[in-house]
């Protein structure tokens, strides 16, 4: 099995694992989500890229047939997963959920410690064109939701764990899963 089907496997135990705590049972149709996946870059960024076979498609297309909706499901891939993409796609979906609604975000590509890599990456510019976990609190400030799983298929993913640290200090009845 791929890392990236153990990684799509593990979130959606996580995802179990919120609903079985005392939680509301997952209810797909009240569930949104942003996936940033990217498997190449341009040449100015210096990474390597992932060839071979995509598991990023195949998990959207399970989580539409578990039944959350289409227009709740944002897919950023390769190009448009920029840093401006990725913060503006996370905050606007992040609007629209509602109390009792999950959030799901997904990110593939190369990431680093604290730090996921863009598909603008910069080597020369890392501050502007990383997306820091740092970011990610903030910009979900406004967000109504219950339940918040973070998915990182990267480097370093395990830094997502600071991003529920966050939540733990400010907003300890949001469960939130990574």
């Amino acid at each position: 099995m791929s890392a990236c089907m153990k990684t799509l496997l593990l979130g959606l135990f996580a995802l179990l694992a919120v609903a079985a705590h005392g939680a509301p049972q997952w209810q797909p149709a009240h569930t949104f989500v942003v996936s940033a996946s990217i498997t190449s870059w341009p040449e100015k960024a210096g990474l390597g890229a992932f060839p071979g076979t995509r598991y990023d498609q195949p998990f959207m297309d399970q989580l539409k047939a578990a039944g959350v909706p289409a227009e709740n499901i944002v897919f950023l891939k390769d190009a448009a997963a920029t840093h401006a993409a990725m913060r503006k796609t996370l905050q606007s979906v992040a609007a629209r959920c509602g109390p009792g609604d999950t959030l799901i975000f997904c990110f593939q590509g190369h990431g680093g410690r604290k730090m996921l890599l863009c598909y603008d990456y910069d080597a020369a510019h890392p501050d502007e064109t990383v997306f820091h976990m740092e970011e990610i609190f903030p910009l979900l400030k406004g967000w109504k939701g219950d339940r918040l799983i973070l998915i990182g298929d990267c480097c370093c993913s395990g830094s997502l764990r600071s991003v529920i640290k966050d939540f733990e200090k400010e907003r300890p009845n949001v469960r939130v899963a990574a």
